[in-house]
């Protein structure tokens, strides 16, 4: 049989394998030099004089690992399989860059190949440099275990020498990379991908081989900002920092609590005494003595801060909880302030969460909007890579790769999405940098949240050749913290704080704090706030007051004009418009907030204005029986009456004749039973019956969806339209009506109009599947028929759907 036979059949055998992996986080020192090797910087230099990097040793049936002579020692035993010994360490991919090492063939068979290993994750995800000792060579790689050949097929070359050192060189240039032997170019492929960080050595069956060196070299010009002052470092004493392990600082937006996590403290809860969290309060310009959280946000298990709440009285938290305070699987959770206490953390649904690595963090945006995560998934990059996920409904939209401006071959965690919402400062082994893990910061640039500015690596000062992450700045960019490992630390990591300087801080915001009232008790209270871009009318961002104290916290940027709302089930919904003039030369903008129930002799102010009177209409429409009397000017009282009109409510129920005032309210003469926004239709699906059905009998049909302001339903939409179609072919005396309703943010002529044409575009679908036109008829109700409060995004999700009436059996 031919050696290149032999060595084809070897591949058949790639299943019996063995790997031996060494996590080093390598410190890369930077070196320019114009008389380097192709003007190239040493970023890795192996002699094999000592073994100060720890490679793997070994003696024992399988494999004799060992460092002799100025050598390593790699003798595989084992006829089938092979084993790999590497270092973890970066490579700029985007750059060029020349891997080289020296070998030599010392005993063994003379088909079984072996050579070097690079932009590894594990024997899984590889690229190999194979030679034997035979004379043929081979580039492979695999993917997810599959076996597949950049170069073909095995060829042979007398560039090898048998039984001698041979030199292997891999050099990338631009986007071609070329494979040298002793020199000699025997290969030009195209540029490939990097699975993970790992350099080394890789042997097949019965071999014995020793490596003489292994060196890599790359320019790695690290990319920073113009910093303007020094900001360097400062440990944060005893106060904060133990003995023990302290990891993950979040800095509330106004600075005056710092939450963290300490691992393996005495005073932590359970056995183990594995994460808890724990907090700090400033106390002018120290900070307190280290307080351990109690039950239920700390248990027995792993326990950790994400986020926190602009007012302080919401926190973002890892895992979920099961009822005994432990938590039941990852993900998140989130608990708020009570009278007696943080309430028990409840979870936050994300849609199609996974994460195959056992690490992860996250963070929360200010408006309580956007999650992002480091996880590590199918669509990655490499390691951990970050993603975003946003509000939709009652859960978060499925996780979104911030895309290869942020996210490496290697790991990108520990992200901290600033007040602003768009300045990213976040961890990297996958980045330019001065050591294992270093801090950088991005910007945001559009919408779609993966456009990136270029990662700015945050300089000497704050990043050292140890491991430093999670950094965290308050809303104003006048203090920051991270975690770091460094001489003067007490445990093996400790929290140091920052004053950053301006080229780095992120954008200007502004906070929005007031109070909601009780307009007839004048008792502070609990209420839902929510606020909006005016210029958009799309919801921003969402908060609750506080139960003792009726306060509440927004931070925003100066760059808007805002509406906020306050809204509470049995109060009449208020809101305040907020103008980007008054916001300019002001830090935080003063906005109480007064709820009047709605009850019988109760005034309510109003303004003239749709949105004002719209929320007067759907009150209504929520209590049926509901009668009022209109007060103000004659000219103001005729406004609001022809607008009630207007939307079809009946003279009966609002008196023209109210109290002439200077300004415009209402006063509830009656009120009745209130209509219940729980009510849902009826869901349709393919196995209704028509014993099932009344005349006048509506069904929501599921999954009808439309883009925005668009009448064309999209193509998910026909599975269920189509079952609707079999209906009415089973049934063929059945006679519909095509229901179009919508959400009540829009004017009611708008509403109208767009849930009239895609009723019609409904029915023309049915109609062109063969069912007759006097069967069906469509109608668009707008927003007249809410099934669910419009004042939330999960409401105006409810009341925007499509409905079969039944008019005939």
């Amino acid at each position: 049989m031919s050696v290149g036979i032999k060595l084809v059949i070897f591949d058949l055998l790639i299943s019996y394998c063995f790997f031996f992996m060494i996590r080093f986080l390598s410190t890369i020192v930077l070196f320019f030099s114009a008389a380097t090797l192709m003007a190239q910087g040493l970023i890795f230099a192996e002699s094999f004089d000592d073994n100060h990097r720890k490679w793997p040793m070994a003696n024992d049936s399988s494999h004799v690992l060992a460092i002799e002579d100025g050598a390593y020692v790699f003798h595989h035993k084992r006829e089938k399989g092979y084993w790999c010994a590497w270092q973890s360490l970066f490579i700029g991919t985007d750059d060029d860059f020349r891997i080289e090492s020296s070998m030599v063939h010392k005993k063994g068979a003379e088909n079984m190949p072996f050579g070097l290993v690079w932009g590894a994750k594990n024997t899984r995800n590889m690229n190999c440099f194979l030679i034997s000792n035979s004379g043929y060579y081979r580039i492979v790689h695999y993917t997810n275990g599959k076996f597949n050949s950049y170069s073909g097929k095995w060829k042979q070359t007398t560039a090898l020498r048998s039984n001698s050192l041979n030199i292997l060189t891999l050099e990338k240039k631009k986007d071609s990379v070329q494979f040298y032997i002793n020199n000699e170019l025997v290969f030009r492929d195209k540029k490939r991908s990097f699975y993970g960080g790992k350099v080394g050595f890789v042997v097949h069956g019965n071999n014995n081989i020793h490596f003489d060196n292994l060196d890599i070299y790359q320019d790695q010009p690290i990319y920073m900002a113009n910093l303007t002052h020094d900001w360097s470092k400062k440990h944060l004493g005893k106060q904060v920092n133990s003995s023990s392990p302290e990891l993950n600082p979040v800095v509330s937006h106004d600075g005056q609590y710092l939450f963290f996590d300490r691992e393996e403290h005495p005073q932590n809860y359970g056995k183990q005494k594995k994460d808890d969290i724990w907090y700090s309060k400033r106390e002018g310009k120290k900070w307190s003595n280290a307080i351990l959280m109690e039950r239920p946000i700390n248990n027995e298990d792993h326990n950790g801060i994400i986020s926190v709440s602009p007012d302080n009285m919401s926190l973002f938290v890892m895992n979920k909880y099961r009822t005994d305070s432990t938590y039941a699987t990852s993900g998140f959770s989130l608990t708020h302030m009570t009278d007696t206490g943080w309430a028990y953390p409840t979870p936050v649904e994300v849609e199609g969460y996974y994460n195959t690595n056992k690490y992860t963090s996250s963070c929360m945006s200010p408006n309580n909007k956007t999650i992002i995560m480091s996880l590590e998934r199918t669509d990655g990059y490499g390691d951990l890579d970050l993603y975003v996920s946003f509000e939709h409904g009652d859960q978060f939209t499925i996780p979104l790769n911030l895309g290869p401006q942020i996210n490496t071959y290697l790991s990108d965690g520990t992200p901290f999405l600033s007040a602003d919402g768009k300045t990213l400062f976040f961890s990297s082994k996958g980045h330019y940098g001065y050591g294992s893990y270093d801090v950088f910061m991005s910007k945001r640039l559009d919408d779609s949240w993966t456009k990136w500015s270029k990662p700015v690596n945050l300089g000497p000062q704050v990043n050292s050749p140890n491991w430093d992450a999670y950094f965290t700045i308050t809303a104003d960019g006048k203090s920051a913290f991270m975690t770091s490992n460094q001489p003067d630390s007490y445990g093996s990591i400790d929290i140091y704080s920052m004053v950053p300087p301006k080229d780095i801080r992120p954008e200007q915001t502004l906070s929005i704090a007031g109070q909601v009232i009780n307009a007839r008790s004048k008792q502070f209270m609990v209420s839902n706030i929510y606020y909006y871009d005016v210029s958009t009318n799309k919801e921003i961002g969402k908060a609750k007051s506080a139960p003792q104290t009726g306060r509440f916290k927004l931070i925003v940027p100066q760059e808007h004009d805002y509406k906020v709302y306050a809204y509470m089930e049995g109060f009449f919904p208020t809101s305040q418009f907020i103008q980007q003039d008054s916001l300019r030369e002001k830090k935080e903008y003063d906005l109480d907030l007064t709820l009047h129930p709605i009850m019988i002799n109760e005034t309510i102010p109003i303004h003239l204005s749709n949105n004002e009177m719209g929320k007067l209409v759907r009150i209504m429409d929520l209590y049926p029986d509901m009668r009022i009397q209109v007060n103000g000017p004659n000219q103001d009282r005729l406004v609001v009456t022809n607008y009630l009109k207007a939307n079809d409510l009946v003279s009966y129920r609002y008196n023209k004749k109210g109290l002439a005032s200077d300004d415009v309210s209402f006063t509830i003469l009656h009120l009745g039973d209130k209509k219940s926004l729980n009510e849902e239709t009826a869901i349709f699906d393919d196995e209704l019956s028509i014993s099932d059905i009344q005349i006048g009998q509506k069904f929501k049909v599921p999954s009808i969806y439309f883009d925005a302001d668009s009448i064309q339903f999209k193509p998910v939409s026909k599975a269920s339209l189509n079952d609707v179609i079999q209906f009415l072919e089973q049934y063929p005396s059945v006679q519909i009506e095509i229901g179009g309703h919508t959400n009540g943010l829009p004017s009611h002529a708008y509403c109208d109009r767009l849930s009239s044409l895609r009723a019609k575009a409904v029915r023309n679908y049915i109609l062109s599947n063969g069912v007759p036109a006097s069967r069906v008829i469509a109608k668009g109700y707008g927003k007249r028929q809410n099934i669910a409060s419009n004042e939330t995004e999960k409401g105006r999700l409810k009341n925007q759907r499509v409905e079969i009436k039944i008019l005939t059996l």
